[in-house]
């Protein structure tokens, strides 16, 4: 997937809101994390994934697809 790059911002929760502009992703706990994942990919274009962390479990979300894991992945 070549989603639209994500912002990351504070929000009112004490949490990061992260948005393209078509979706958003609502971290609320402020002990939270919200990153970019970004991989370049064979044919040389950047993938980029955005992730929320709590408690050692993470939120990838691909503009499409979302992945709920304990894992660390990357984008392919």
């Amino acid at each position: 997937m070549y989603a639209t790059p994500f912002d990351i911002a504070d929000n009112a929760y004490g949490g990061k809101t992260c948005d393209n502009g078509a979706q958003q992703l609502v971290l609320m706990d402020s002990d939270g994390k919200a990153f970019r994942r970004r991989a370049v990919i064979s044919n040389g274009q950047t993938v980029e994934w955005i992730v929320a962390e709590l408690d050692n479990v993470r939120v990838y979300f691909d503009g499409v697809r979302t992945f709920v894991t304990r894992q660390d992945i990357y984008p392919t």
